[in-house]
């Protein structure tokens, strides 16, 4: 009788911490999913956590001894706007401790980029043959200096990259807690 009530108990704990562990997993999933989908609502306005303005510059340098030179350079202010993607954040990137959620925030990338048209300044220098080259193949030193600017990414080193999601997951810290305050969970990006 004596063994059989221990083989009960054993099967009665061993059932409850079953259980426990299936609630545990399955909360963790529950967590996992809401703040995923909190974190795809944020309007991607939000997203743009810093704007800087720098020089961007281009050159083209074509041409050669037959035809001649076909050389321009440009600068304009470039409008740069860094963010963070939350829509990038996987359940990997998820830290579940019962009501704790820990987000690492993906790296930093340009958002979005724009030069000011006032600010472009373009030198070019042509020779007669080249110039009479771009009007019949429909090309314009201009316009490719323009495409250039447009399209150069801003360089930032590995480091800056680091000091840069840091800085964001501070702020989201500051403003976004209120989001996750409405789910009963204790947030924090790190």
């Amino acid at each position: 009788m004596k063994l059989l009530k221990i083989a009960l108990a054993v099967v009665f704990i061993g059932g409850l911490t079953a259980l426990a562990y299936y609630v545990a997993v399955r909360m963790e999933h529950a967590i996992r999913e809401v703040t995923i989908s909190v974190l795809r609502q944020i309007p991607k306005s939000f997203l743009v956590l810093q704007t800087d303005e720098q020089l961007a510059m281009a050159t083209v340098s074509d041409g050669g001894w037959i035809l001649g030179p076909r050389i321009g350079q440009a600068t304009a202010t470039m409008r740069v706007h860094w963010g963070c993607d939350l829509g990038t954040i996987k359940p990997e990137d998820l830290d579940v401790a019962w009501l704790r959620v820990r987000v690492r925030l993906p790296n930093p990338a340009v958002l979005d980029t724009a030069f000011d048209p006032s600010s472009l300044r373009i030198f070019s220098k042509r020779s007669g043959l080249q110039v009479l080259r771009d009007l019949a193949t429909g090309r314009s030193i201009e316009r490719d200096l323009v495409r250039l600017i447009c399209s150069a990414p801003p360089d930032m080193s590995p480091s800056d990259v680091e000091v840069l999601r840091q800085m964001f997951a501070d702020r989201l810290n500051r403003q976004a807690i209120d989001l996750f305050q409405a789910k009963h969970l204790a947030f924090e990006f790190y």
